[in-house]
Formats: structure tokens, C-alpha cells, sequence
């Protein structure tokens, strides 16, 4: 077994993943990415709707978090979206 492979399939499973660390070693572009995420789900909201394939139970430890995911469908809300303008 590779420990550099073991290490890179379970660091987004830790419960101390931190993406924008912190404290003096806090990420520059950490603004720049929720700007570019808030973007993007306004983007997703306003272009899809979605509906969940099947319900779920919810985890809260190590944080809240669904327990099989979150399986949707995506639909493009094009015939709605013309109707508003």
C-alpha cells in the first residue's frame, strides 16, 4: 500500500479538513472563491430545478450531512425563466 495514495483518498473524509487554512497561513484567493461559488449556485438555482431522488436521514456528527448524499434531478428551468421576462 502507497501512503502517498492512502494520504490523497482520505483527506476530504477528515473532520479537520480546513481548504482555506487559517490564522497566519490563511488563503489569499479564500474571498475570491466564495465570491466565485456564490456565482455559481446563484447560476444553478436560478437555471435548474431540482428535485431529491429519495429521502434520507440526516448524519450531525462530525457535521450535519446526509447519509446516503444528496441524489437530485436537474431539470433547465428555460420555459419558466422566458415566462418572467
Amino acid at each position: 500500500m502507497d501512503p502517498q495514495n492512502e494520504e490523497k483518498r482520505n483527506w476530504r473524509s477528515s473532520p479537520f479538513y480546513a481548504p482555506f487554512g487559517g490564522g497566519a497561513r490563511f488563503c489569499p484567493g479564500a474571498e475570491l472563491a466564495r465570491l466565485q461559488i456564490a456565482l455559481f449556485l446563484h447560476y444553478f438555482v436560478t437555471t435548474y430545478r431540482w428535485t431529491q431522488l429519495k429521502e434520507d436521514q440526516l448524519s450531525f456528527f462530525p457535521s450535519a450531512r446526509l447519509v446516503n448524499g444528496f441524489q437530485i434531478r436537474l431539470t433547465k428551468r428555460h420555459d419558466e425563466m422566458q415566462e418572467l421576462t
